[in-house]
């Protein structure tokens, strides 16, 4: 037997879903109740290193800070991070966070630049000298920073380091070589020369003297 329902009836139907899809979604976003989490500002007694590559989601992040102790669900940190637009700006990096802390706090800790383990932070127009003074100052030997320069491999069109450590902020893990530090900071400078089009270079300039330019 076909049913077949009126105008009217399949108009308060479709209200009626987009009200229940907008209620949940609001429910995400405001952190509703069933999440579970630490009460706020409470004083802890030890502190995890949460270690966050570019480009991690909040998923990835709520996962990772209950996993390590750190919230008490994985669900209130990313119920908070859906929420709060403040959570975009976590920087890649290890971060020292304190453990069984509300999600608001681990936000906060998140977002403090000074709980970034070994932070190095290069600044636009900074000269290779800069850059391995800051090096040295986060923990590497000043010898394997030598070496390290020293021995990069560099691409085609380039005479010299200069230019190719791309300004950011850097963390990397314990015992991370300096080689590896630097080739990541090539690599970066690489492909956004890449993006910028002065990768093959113009007519008498090659790319370094194009970087230089710019």
């Amino acid at each position: 037997m076909k049913i077949v329902k009126s105008p009217a009836i399949r108009v308060l139907s479709a209200l009626l879903t987009v009200a229940l899809f907008t209620a949940g979604v609001h429910e995400i976003r405001k952190g509703g109740s069933g999440a579970a989490d630490f009460p706020c500002g409470a004083n802890a007694a030890s502190e995890v290193l949460i270690p966050l590559e570019s480009g991690a989601t909040g998923s990835v992040i709520a996962k990772r800070l209950f996993e390590s102790g750190v919230t008490k669900s994985s669900e209130s940190f990313f119920r908070l991070a859906v929420a709060d637009k403040r959570a975009q700006r976590i920087a890649p990096g290890t971060h020292r966070i304190q453990s069984s802390v509300c999600a608001a706090d681990a936000l906060a800790q998140l977002l403090d630049p000074k709980r970034i383990v070994g932070l190095i932070n290069i600044f636009e127009g900074a000269w290779n000298s800069e850059i391995a003074a800051q090096l040295i100052a986060s923990g590497f030997s000043k010898a394997e920073v030598n070496s390290a320069f020293n021995s990069a491999q560099l691409p085609a069109g380039f005479q010299s380091l200069e230019g190719l450590l791309f300004p950011a902020q850097y963390s990397f893990p314990k015992d991370t070589p300096a080689q590896n530090a630097i080739s990541a900071m090539v690599e970066r400078g690489l492909s956004e020369i890449k993006n910028s089009g002065i990768s093959s270079g113009s007519g008498k300039y090659s790319p370094q003297d194009l970087l230089i330019i710019a």
